[in-house]
């Protein structure tokens, strides 16, 4: 009876002892997908590099990704997450970065916002192409409009040039109404880019005083060119005058450089406003503040809202067009 008593209080306690073993036991910890670990995402159900990467991404909280679709299985908790084969992220553009997204993601580039540069006056920057023989049409061609009835003067319907050279000039410009007397107000006349060459040696060669259009201005009567009063300034030119009167502007005088043949000039105009109007290019012969003939009187073009180029030369055809000048 003892012996049986001894061996049954023998199996309590080990029964107790073992009890007290599992009891003091810490609980599994669970698991935690969020650790990205090499030892960890297997267990995660992330079981290739695609995978990975949108975890990794998700977790960052860079992304949007599909709701996790568990699929029951008889091991312990593992969910198997459902996937596309090549998921497609957007990105919001915002002005703070955010992390660099993986090689996966469709991505939008933040947008740039361009800061525009100011054109230099002094560079040719037509948006026209303006070649030799639209210098030969601007000074010998058919005027693009009609000029208002001039008696006596070889230029009504075309441009003219004239032989010889004196030993100082001044270039000019005119300005008129495509159609004489057919004007509407608020239409300016705008100009940059003065430019006059001579031709020297087969060199051209640049006047640096002839470049100012704004020298002096003068409203003139169209049929006779007599004045009719100060210009007013507008913008980058001048504002177009009522009526039929014209825009006559010119530079000052300065001396023939030694050994000129002949001469080019050019610029570049542009008209703003309701109305149609033409320019046109000329240079005259000068002694002191004196006109005493020109050298050629230009055609006269029509001009748009694009800066384009009006150009007029004394030099013939085949001097231009075997030697260009800087156009």
């Amino acid at each position: 009876m003892r012996t049986g008593t001894a061996a049954v209080m023998g199996f309590m306690a080990i029964l107790a002892l073992a009890l007290g073993f599992v009891t003091a036991q810490e609980p599994t910890p669970a698991l935690n997908c969020d650790d990205l670990r090499e030892d960890v995402h297997r267990d995660c159900g992330i079981n290739s590099g695609d995978q990975l990467a949108i975890a990794v991404a998700m977790v960052r909280g860079t992304l949007t990704i599909p709701t996790w679709t568990p699929t029951p299985t008889s091991e312990p908790p593992a969910p198997s997450a459902t996937w596309s084969s090549t998921p497609t992220i957007t990105s919001t553009a915002s002005s703070t970065p955010t992390s660099t997204p993986t090689n996966t993601a469709t991505i939008t580039a933040n947008p740039t916002t361009s800061t525009p540069v100011p054109t230099s006056t002094n560079t040719p920057t037509s948006t026209t192409t303006y070649t030799v023989e639209d210098l030969i049409a601007d000074s010998t061609g058919p005027h693009e409009g009609t000029l208002c009835p001039l008696p006596g003067y070889d230029w009504e319907q075309h441009g003219r040039t004239h032989d010889g050279i004196g030993s100082q000039l001044a270039v000019w410009g005119t300005v008129q109404w495509a159609s004489c007397g057919t004007s509407a107000p608020g239409t300016d006349y705008e100009i940059r880019n003065l430019r006059l060459y001579g031709l020297v040696g087969g060199a051209w060669r640049i006047y640096p005083d002839q470049t100012d259009p704004f020298n002096w201005c003068s409203l003139v009567q169209p049929n006779t060119y007599t004045l009719a009063g100060g210009c007013t300034r507008s913008g980058l030119g001048y504002r177009m005058p009522s009526g039929a009167l014209a825009v006559h502007w010119g530079e000052s005088t300065t001396s023939t450089l030694a050994g000129a043949q002949c001469h080019a000039m050019l610029y570049e105009a542009r008209s703003t406003g309701p109305g149609v109007i033409m320019a046109n290019t000329g240079m005259d012969w000068r002694s002191g503040n004196t006109s005493i003939g020109d050298s050629w009187f230009g055609s006269y073009r029509r001009l748009g809202s694009a800066w384009s180029t009006v150009g007029g030369s004394s030099c013939a055809p085949s001097v231009l067009r075997g030697n260009p000048p800087p156009l």
